[in-house]
């Protein structure tokens, strides 16, 4: 079974996402499996998921973790990732991996921190 992630807030799907710097903020995520009988995407029940907010180095190549997000499960079968943003205006991205059966799933949504005046 092939196993995505997606991002949501309010009643859109999100690819990138603008914040406060020096803010809280949250994010829903659906964690899906594609069901080969139907040929559609269904919700499914991960064993796990946890999400961080990171920051990725030029130089290096590579995603620095800044913090942990907090995952709660919503009764209507998404995750709710709360996060607080710690650090200075910039592009930040926020890492979810899900564990479905024997299959580790990472997204990342890019995360765009602004000073709003």
């Amino acid at each position: 079974m092939n196993v995505r992630i997606r991002y949501k807030y309010g009643d859109g799907q999100i690819d990138v996402f603008s914040v406060q710097a020096l803010d809280t903020f949250f994010v829903d995520a659906v964690v899906e499996g594609f069901d080969l009988v139907t040929g559609s995407w269904i919700a499914v029940e991960p064993a796990l998921v946890e999400a961080r907010l990171e920051r990725y180095d030029d130089e290096t190549g590579v995603f620095d973790q800044i913090s942990d997000s907090q995952v709660f499960v919503h009764p209507d079968g998404f995750f709710r990732l709360l996060q607080k943003c710690d650090a200075p205006p910039g592009t930040y991205y926020l890492k979810t991996t899900a564990t479905f059966g024997n299959i580790t799933q990472i997204e990342r949504l890019k995360i765009k921190a602004k000073v709003i005046i």
